[in-house]
C-alpha cells in the first residue's frame, strides 16, 4: 500500500498552523523563550511544533518535556501525544503513532475538549490508513466528520473537514471503494475551494487524481494531476510541485508516452535536488531507470537505479528497495546475466514477502518463473505464485466487504441517535403541553396536520433515499459478481495436463506453462472490469495455442486486430479469451471437418467492435451449454447502459455453418454506475 505523502503533509500542515494556536515566533526566538521561563507550556508546545516537519527527534524531545511538565493540563498533554505521534508516523513506526495518537483520543475526550478531539480523530484514522488497517480508518474519519459537520464553532473548521474527506477518499480508494472516493475527495474539493486555499485545493486534486490512476483512467489521472500542479504553483512548495511533476511522469509512463515522461520525470528530479531533499528522489530515480530501460538505454537506466538504490539503503526504505531490485534484475537480464538477474529478483521476492506486498511479489514471481533455467526452480516459483495469489484474493474478499461492515455499523449508530432524538421530543412535547394545554388544543388540529404532512414527506424522502442506495449497492454487488465470475474455469484442467509433461519434455512444456501463466494473471487479483484490448489479444492467441497443441480436431486460427498499439482501447476484461473458448468448448464439440476461428477487432466512428465467428454447429445447438460468460457479459452490459448515453451490446446469431458474435462498444462507454451527464 501506498502511503499518500501531500494528504500526510497536510496533516502535518494542519497540526502546525491550525490546530492549538499559529506560531508566532521561530525556532530561536523560542527557545531563547524557553531558556528564560521553562514553565511556560505555551512556548514548550510551540517549540515541539516547530520541530515536526524539520528535526524529528528534536520535537520528540520537546514533546515529552511538555508531557512531564503538562500533567494535570489536558490540553497541553493532548498537544504533547499529537506531535510524539506525528514523529512516529514520519518515521513510519505506525504502531506507535496508533498508541500515542490513541491517548490524545481519549484524554480529549476525558477532558471535552470536543473541537480539538475530532482532530486527534483525523490523525488517529491517518495512522490507521498508513498501517493498512482501512476499516478503523473510515470509522474514524467519519466520526470526525460527523462532529465537525455538526458543531457551531467555526474556527478553522473548513480545513479540518478538507483533511478529514480526503482521508477518508484516500481510504475508500485503497479498498476499491473508487465511486465513494471520489464522492468523499469531491466534498473535500469544495471545501478547500471554499478557504481559496490553494494547498488543500491541490491535494484534493492530487488525492482524486490518485483514484483514477488505480482504476487504469490515466487521461483524467493526468487532467487533476494537472489541475494540482496550478494550484501548487501559487504555493511556492516546491515539494509538492515536485511531487505532481513524479506522478505525471508515471501516468504518461503507463501510455507509453516515454518522451513526455522522461521530461516530466527530469523536472521532478531538479526542483527535489534544488530543495534540496532526499524525499521522493529515490522514486524519481527508479522512474528514470525504467524510462531509460524503455528506450534501451540500459547502462544509463543501471545509473538511475544504483542511485535510487543507495538513497532507499541510506533511508532504510526497504519496501521501496524491492522495486529497484526488480528494475536492476531486467537489466542484468538484457545485458544477458541471467544468474545475476535471478539472485536479484530473489532478493525483491525477500522484501516483499517481508513487508507483505503481495502484488509486487506476484510481479517478481512471474519475471523467476519466465527466466529460471531449472524446471524444478521453475515448479517451486509457480507453486509459491498459486500460494501468494491465494492470499492476495482474500485480502482482496475482506476489503471488498468492509464498506458493506462500516454502512451497517453507521445505520444502527444512526437508528440510536434518531431514538434519543425522539425520546428528547416526546419530553419537550409534554413540557409544552403542561405549559399551555389551552394553546395545545386550539392549535392541535392544524399542528397535526402539519405534523403528519411533513413525518409523510420526511417518510417518503427516507424510503426514496433507501431504494436509491439499495440501487447503487445492488448495481456495485452485481458488478463485483459479474467480475467474479469471468474467471475461467478450465484453468486447474490445463494446469494439471501440463504439468506432468514438465518433468518429460522441459523445453515444450516450460512454454506451454508460460503462456498458461499469462492466462492465469490474466483471470486472477484483476480488479477492474475492463482491460486493453492488445493485451486481450495475447490472451486470447496464447489460449488457443495451448488449445492447438493438446486438441483431437486441428483447430485453424486468425486474430486480426486493426486496433492501433498506441490507442488505449478497452473491452469488459477476458472477453476475446473466453469468446474463443466458447467456440473451442462448444462449437467445436464433436466437430468432424476441420475447425476454423476467425477473431476481428476494429473501429468503426466512434465505437470498438469485436467479431469472432467460428464453423462450429452453429448457435442453436451451443444454447443449450450456455457458453462461458455469455449471459455474464450481457446482464453487465444491462446494468451499465443505466448509465450511458449510448449503448453497448454483445449479438449472437448462427453464421451457416458455426456461431457469429458482435460486440459493440461506444468509445466513450463509462464503465462504472454513475449517473449521465
Amino acid at each position: 500500500m501506498k502511503i499518500h505523502f501531500l494528504a500526510f503533509a497536510l496533516l502535518l500542515f494542519c497540526s502546525n498552523k491550525f490546530s492549538f494556536s499559529q506560531i508566532q515566533h521561530s525556532k530561536e526566538e523560542l527557545l531563547t523563550k524557553y531558556k528564560e521561563n521553562q514553565k511556560d507550556l505555551s512556548v514548550l508546545s510551540d517549540l515541539a511544533q516547530s520541530y515536526e516537519l524539520t528535526d524529528t527527534d528534536s520535537a520528540f524531545y520537546y514533546a515529552n518535556i511538555l508531557l512531564e511538565k503538562a500533567k494535570g493540563e489536558a490540553d497541553y498533554q493532548c498537544r504533547a501525544y499529537q506531535v510524539i505521534a506525528n514523529t512516529h508516523l514520519q518515521n513510519n513506526k505506525l504502531d506507535s503513532a496508533i498508541f500515542f495518537y490513541s491517548k490524545a483520543v481519549e484524554l480529549s475526550k476525558e477532558a471535552k475538549l470536543d473541537y480539538d478531539h475530532a482532530f486527534y480523530q483525523q490523525s488517529l484514522a491517518q495512522a490507521y490508513l498508513n498501517k493498512g488497517l482501512f476499516k478503523d480508518a473510515i470509522m474514524n474519519y467519519t466520526k470526525a466528520i460527523h462532529y465537525l459537520e455538526s458543531t457551531k464553532e467555526k474556527k478553522d473548521t473548513d480545513y479540518f473537514l478538507t483533511m478529514a474527506y480526503g482521508g477518508l477518499g484516500d481510504s475508500y480508494n485503497q479498498i476499491a471503494a473508487y465511486n465513494m472516493a471520489i464522492e468523499a475527495l469531491l466534498k473535500s474539493l469544495k471545501y478547500a475551494k471554499k478557504m481559496e486555499d490553494p494547498m488543500s485545493i491541490g491535494i484534493a486534486y492530487n488525492s482524486l487524481a490518485s483514484v483514477y490512476s488505480s482504476i487504469e483512467n490515466y487521461d483524467k489521472s493526468i487532467e487533476y494531476n494537472n489541475l494540482a500542479l496550478l494550484e501548487f504553483h501559487k504555493t511556492d512548495y516546491a515539494l509538492a510541485e515536485a511531487t505532481i511533476y513524479f506522478n505525471l511522469a508515471n501516468d504518461f509512463f503507463k501510455i507509453n508516452k516515454v518522451d513526455s515522461s522522461l521530461n516530466l520525470a527530469e523536472k521532478s528530479k531538479s526542483l527535489l535536488e534544488s530543495i534540496p531533499t532526499e524525499y521522493n528522489l529515490g522514486n524519481v530515480y527508479t522512474l528514470l531507470g525504467q524510462i531509460e530501460y524503455a528506450k534501451n538505454n540500459i547502462s544509463k537506466s543501471n545509473q538511475f537505479l544504483e542511485k535510487a538504490k543507495a538513497l532507499h539503503l541510506q533511508s532504510g526504505s526497504e519496501n521501496l528497495l524491492g522495486g529497484v531490485y526488480v528494475e536492476l534484475s531486467k537489466n542484468l537480464l538484457k545485458e544477458k546475466k541471467q544468474a545475476e538477474a535471478l539472485s536479484m529478483a530473489n532478493e525483491a521476492k525477500e522484501i516483499f514477502e517481508k513487508h507483505s506486498m503481495l502484488k509486487e511479489k506476484l510481479a517478481v514471481l512471474s519475471l523467476l518463473i519466465e527466466n529460471s533455467n531449472s524446471v524444478a526452480d521453475s515448479k517451486e516459483y509457480f507453486i509459491d505464485y498459486q500460494k501468494t495469489n491465494k492470499e492476495y484474493l482474500d485480502i482482496e474478499k475482506q476489503n471488498s466487504i468492509i464498506v458493506s461492515e462500516i454502512q451497517f455499523e453507521t445505520e444502527q449508530k444512526e437508528a440510536q441517535l434518531a431514538e434519543k432524538e425522539l425520546v428528547i421530543a416526546k419530553e419537550k412535547n409534554i413540557k409544552i403541553i403542561g405549559f399551555s394545554l389551552g394553546s395545545f388544543l386550539l392549535l392541535s388540529g392544524i399542528g397535526f396536520f402539519f405534523f403528519y404532512r411533513n413525518k409523510q414527506s420526511h417518510l417518503q424522502l427516507k424510503a426514496t433515499n433507501e431504494l436509491l442506495q439499495l440501487q447503487q449497492e445492488m448495481n456495485q454487488m452485481e458488478l463485483s459478481n459479474l467480475n467474479a465470475r469471468l474467471d475461467p474455469h478450465e484453468i486447474k484442467n490445463l494446469l494439471a495436463s501440463v504439468s506432468p509433461e514438465i518433468q518429460e519434455k522441459a523445453p515444450q512444456a516450460y512454454r506451454k506453462m508460460l503462456k498458461l501463466l499469462n492466462l492465469i494473471k490474466a483471470s486472477l487479483g484483476n480488479e477492474s472490469l475492463t482491460e486493453d484490448v492488445q493485451m486481450q489479444v495475447k490472451q486470447a492467441d496464447d489460449y488457443l495455442k495451448l488449445i492447438q497443441a493438446n486438441y483431437f480436431t486441428p483447430i485453424i486460427y486468425n486474430i486480426k486486430n486493426e486496433i492501433l498499439p498506441t490507442e488505449s482501447a478497452r473491452l469488459p476484461r477476458l472477453i476475446i479469451k473466453n469468446l474463443a473458448e466458447n467456440a473451442v468448448k462448444h462449437g467445436f464439440k464433436n466437430l468432424e471437418r476441420e475447425a476454423v476461428l476467425n477473431i476481428i477487432i476494429k473501429e468503426d466512428n466512434d465505437f470498438l467492435i469485436l467479431n469472432v465467428t467460428d464453423n462450429g454447429q452453429g448457435y442453436q445447438s451451443e444454447k443449450k451449454s450456455k457458453g462461458l460468460g455469455i449471459f455474464t457479459y450481457q446482464n453487465l452490459f444491462n446494468i451499465l447502459n443505466k448509465s450511458n448515453k449510448q449503448a453497448g451490446f454483445m449479438r449472437i446469431s448462427d453464421a451457416h455453418p458455426g456461431t457469429r458474435v458482435e460486440v459493440v462498444v461506444p468509445k466513450n462507454y463509462k464503465w462504472s454506475t454513475d449517473p449521465v451527464d
